[in-house]
């Protein structure tokens, strides 16, 4: 067996893991059980995936992920949190205050569903807290850090101090670097570069034989601190439709557009154009097919 075979293996067997331990879940409190069985999971599906603060009115972190199965194929589009974006007529602020708002969520998926032109199949918000736990459980990450960060919020018990260079970053200083924003030349983008270089380092080094033995308490702090409308079931789906593919390709983006000063205060513009071609050329979507809504085929919550 090769090593890339040997590594989808793994994966698999991860996922089988995590699968024994909330399918358990679920099945002791009847919740969404049947419904997971049910599910198709077929054909391309985008995925909102959110980062929050410690009360849950802000956004971070804010990810449109495309899963394309037959292409094998996965693209992330990451959103800043500065983008300029219409709550109602007249009101207008940052996309990152959706989620605070009332129906926040819904608020959230039309909103980045109006930005991007793409249907959103699916949603899944993070805590900053489970994001911590996480990487603590599987011993941290090696990463270079771009530069010196010192920031202090202690409304947010937010504390960031961290060296360049490249070190083993725990869970809070993981946190601390994805939520840094000084001293970026280009602002958030360069902030959403790290984010993006951050996360294909946790995937490179965390995809390894020997965590496999950290799948339970993961998947105990996924069910802890993650909230989603996708059953385990229909998530294993479409894992499985990727399982005889030696390669899947990953690709990242962010969403085009400039920062620029409104009324004192700092946005990023989206531009509309080049999104639209960006969605076109690189996610497959034309304007006829990007103003469906899409079909969820699991809207139960089955992990909060």
């Amino acid at each position: 067996m090769n090593k890339r075979k040997f590594i989808l293996s793994l994966v698999i067997t991860l996922a089988v893991l995590a699968i024994i331990f909330v399918v358990f879940q679920l099945f002791s409190s009847n919740t969404g059980f049947q419904d997971a069985l049910d599910s198709s999971g077929s054909g391309k599906i985008n995925v909102l995936v959110v980062g929050v603060d410690k009360d849950g009115t802000r956004s971070d972190v804010n990810m449109l992920f495309s899963l394309d199965p037959k292409e094998k194929t996965v693209n992330l589009m990451s959103i800043p949190r500065d983008t300029r974006v219409e709550f109602k007529k007249g009101s207008h602020g940052k996309i990152n205050a959706c989620i605070g708002k009332q129906n926040g969520e819904e608020l959230l998926i039309e909103t980045v569903k109006d930005l991007t032109g793409m249907p959103i199949h699916n949603f899944c918000k993070v805590n900053f807290e489970g994001l911590r736990n996480i990487i603590d459980i599987l011993g941290g990450v090696e990463f270079d850090v771009p530069m010196d960060m010192d920031y202090d919020d202690p409304a947010q018990d937010l504390h960031i101090h961290l060296k360049k260079g490249k070190q083993t970053l725990n869970g809070a200083d993981a946190e601390g670097l994805l939520r840094f924003r000084k001293g970026y030349a280009t602002g958030d983008l360069g902030r959403i570069d790290m984010q993006q270089a951050f996360l294909k380092e946790l995937i490179n080094q965390k995809l390894s034989p020997k965590y496999i033995f950290k799948a339970v308490p993961v998947v105990k702090e996924i069910s802890k601190n993650v909230e989603t409308d996708m059953s385990v079931m229909y998530m294993l789906k479409y894992a499985w439709k990727f399982r005889d593919s030696d390669k899947v390709e990953f690709n990242s983006y962010t969403l085009p557009g400039a920062p620029k000063m409104i009324g004192g205060v700092s946005y990023y513009l989206c531009d509309e154009a080049a999104t639209e071609n960006l969605v076109r050329t690189q996610f497959g979507y034309s304007d006829g097919e990007s103003t469906s809504s899409g079909n969820n085929p699991i809207n139960e919550k089955v992990i909060d």
